[in-house]
């Protein structure tokens, strides 16, 4: 069995129909990235947090649970298998079509479980009292949109207040709205650590609702 997270973005889903097609064993996606299911969240598009989040805060109490460790029961650890040799992941990621014009980002954030783990942690600890109040201040030195760049290109992240005005810059700046959305996707895509995940569509989207919702019906985002 081939077990993985659900994907909800149309690229993601034709991924998974990709290798659910190929593979000679079942295929199961698990809702790992979400608390509560999409499906009992709402039947529609939500168009703003304010409208969305009551809805997951309502079934919280039914799903917002500690989970209880399992005892494996039958461990592969030290099982050889056919495939890609998973221990070297240079190996397996020099396979792979990647941009190589995007830089390697480490020296900003580390990755793994065990260091999620040390700044959840520091989060509890140090952070969390202060979060509803200091959440939303920027922490860039540089207010401009070079600035925003920059810190983009360089480090894969930018604070969210940086990141709407990055984007409104280019829709007004754009010869249209559908060109300034392409750009700003492909951009958000090709450098941001969160780039083609559903959080990181929905930060594009932010950026043009206001504006496009001034503009005829007829104007179209593909």
């Amino acid at each position: 069995m081939i077990i993985c997270d659900r994907g909800y973005l149309k690229h993601q889903r034709l991924w998974r129909d990709r290798v659910a097609r190929k593979a000679s064993c079942r295929v199961a996606q698990v809702k790992s990235d979400v608390v509560v299911p999409l499906e009992t969240v709402s039947p529609k598009a939500e168009y703003a947090a304010r409208t969305i989040r009551p809805k997951i805060q309502k079934h919280l109490d039914d799903y917002l649970i500690e989970i209880k460790p399992v005892k494996v029961q039958h461990p592969n650890v030290n099982h050889s298998f056919d495939g890609l040799e998973w221990k070297r992941p240079a190996d397996i990621l020099s396979l792979l079509n990647i941009d190589g014009t995007v830089p390697d980002v480490t020296r900003f954030f580390k990755g793994g479980t065990s260091r999620a783990k040390k700044i959840f942690g520091n989060f509890i600890r140090a952070r969390l009292k202060n979060y509803e109040k200091n959440h939303n201040q920027p922490q860039t030195d540089d207010p401009y949109w070079n600035g925003a760049m920059q810190a983009m290109k360089y480090t894969g992240f930018m604070h969210n207040y940086m990141r709407m005005y990055w984007g409104k810059k280019i829709l007004e700046w754009s010869s249209s709205p559908e060109r300034a959305f392409r750009n700003t996707l492909a951009m958000n895509n090709k450098y941001f650590l969160d780039g083609w995940e559903p959080n990181s569509y929905a930060g594009v989207g932010m950026n043009f609702r206001y504006a496009l919702s001034c503009l005829a019906p007829t104007v179209h985002l593909k």
